[in-house]
């Protein structure tokens, strides 16, 4: 289904996740977005598909598991099910504690990814964490002498 992403300087990978929450469920079907960041995942819940460009919020997750990076199927404790929408590696560019930039490459593309803390915009309470910009683009071209 997915071609081999370009491998970057890093080994590091990252996964968006399409997550059906059961009909009981308090939250709504939404995507997740996993960032490996050494041996932990930051995570970020965003309600809309995946497109390149794209300008959203995504709400800051907790940390979680590197499982989830080849996670699909059922999630414990009757929590949905998730399926992988996309997959590739990540090359951090810059990570402060309110801007995290880095190189996304997925099928054979690269994409600059930003995600900026945005405390002006009204929280999600189903969300433990608050509510960011992401911006999706591709990178600007660079001239060769």
């Amino acid at each position: 289904m997915f071609s081999e992403p370009l491998p970057l300087k890093s080994a590091l990978r990252f996964v968006f996740l399409k997550h059906q929450m059961p009909p009981q469920a308090a939250r709504r079907d939404h995507f997740d977005l996993f960032l490996q960041m050494g041996q932990q995942l930051l995570a970020w819940v965003l309600y809309e598909e995946l497109s390149v460009p794209m300008n959203t919020i995504a709400y800051q997750n907790k940390i979680h598991r590197l499982d989830y990076l080849d996670a699909e199927g059922p999630v414990s404790n009757n929590r949905g099910h998730i399926t992988r929408v996309a997959a590739g590696y990540i090359e951090w560019i810059r990570e402060e504690e309110s801007r995290k930039t880095a190189l996304l490459s997925v099928e054979k593309e690269s994409i600059l990814m930003t995600l900026s803390l945005a405390p002006d915009l009204p929280a999600d309470p189903l969300q433990p964490g608050p509510p960011w910009i992401l911006d999706l683009r591709s990178p600007p071209s660079r001239a060769h002498p």
